[in-house]
């Protein structure tokens, strides 16, 4: 029986391929629809165009806010870096005022002396800046306005650059929580225009190919199975990423005409005769490692060529 429920899942969502990836995808699909049926499919185009509008200026403003979080956790990082480099300057006053490091005035600053600052987290840091500043307040008579001054500004440089980092996450947080709607919509929308795209379709599969480029949007870096169908002088890109040379390619040929596979340099250069390139007969299924079929760094676009129409083909990629 037809496991009926499979044709209410979000095909695209979540994603099994990187976001960079999916945009290609949805860029990629827009366009075959423009060219395809631009006047059947006006609808669709122009909602799907709205969409990914949308997923871009949100995945957009996430990452400006994500480089704007780095740079004040940078920045506090600084403030905390410059309150150790001045304790670090002070801790001599602090002993000559004192008369040693193990007097009860000398404690009240540094308990464990210059290690517990060297060691604190950033967590840790604001509660030693409070109890130093107290101190000062305390012995300002002895050490000096100036030195109070710039405990507090030391502080605060801190509070201030620790505020803005805890705002930036906040912040950052949110913007992660929309820009996964926003790709998540472009996802049910792809599932809306495959469902359309198929009923017009039906008992045509290779007709998904004039609309969609299945491999923007699976997941590149793990094993994988990968099915489709070339016409008549046709070259398809199985997969680009994630290869190394002991991973086992098996190449299932289903149609009623055989095809060429072998690895190119590029997206869509068809593979022909060649001493690693493999001739897979109608019906018949071969097993090779990447190596044997001339994968290497720069030539890592497995490609599969097919000289007449009809044929189809599935490729198990493991481990």
């Amino acid at each position: 029986m037809i496991e009926l429920s499979r044709f209410f899942v979000n095909n695209f969502y979540p994603l099994e391929c990187s976001e960079a990836s999916f945009m290609e995808g949805v860029d990629s699909h827009i366009a075959k629809m423009q060219i395809t049926n631009p006047i059947g499919y006006s609808s669709l185009i122009a909602t799907s165009i709205v969409l990914r509008d949308s997923m871009r200026a949100a995945v957009s403003a996430r990452d400006t806010e994500s480089g704007q979080q780095q740079g004040s956790t940078i920045t506090m990082q600084d403030a905390k870096d410059e309150f150790t480099r001045f304790m670090r300057v002070s801790e001599g006053l602090l002993r000559y005022t004192f008369q040693g490091a193990h007097t009860a005035p000398y404690q009240e600053f540094l308990p464990q002396g210059l290690t517990e600052i060297d060691l604190a987290t950033l967590g840790r840091v604001q509660h030693i800046m409070d109890r130093i500043v107290n101190a000062a307040t305390i012995y300002q008579g002895q050490l000096g306005a100036p030195f109070l001054a710039d405990c507090i500004a030391k502080r605060q440089a801190f509070l201030d650059a620790r505020g803005a980092q805890v705002m930036n996450k906040e912040e950052h947080t949110n913007l992660q929580i929309l820009a996964q709607k926003a790709i998540e919509q472009m996802g049910v929308q792809l599932c809306i225009n495959l469902y359309t795209i198929a009923l017009d379709n039906i008992g045509e599969p290779s007709a998904v190919d004039s609309y969609f480029e299945p491999r923007y949007f699976q997941r590149p870096e793990v094993s994988g199975i990968y099915v489709g169908t070339n016409a008549a002088d046709q070259t398809k890109t199985v997969r680009s990423q994630g290869w190394t040379n002991e991973k086992n390619v098996e190449i299932i040929n289903k149609g009623t005409t055989a095809f060429v596979i072998g690895f190119a340099n590029a997206d869509g250069v068809a593979v022909g005769d060649g001493p690693t390139n493999q001739i897979i007969p109608a019906g018949e299924t071969r097993t090779f490692t990447a190596q044997q079929m001339g994968y290497a760094p720069g030539n890592a676009y497995l490609n599969i060529t097919a000289d007449d129409s009809g044929a189809i083909w599935e490729v198990r990629v493991t481990d």
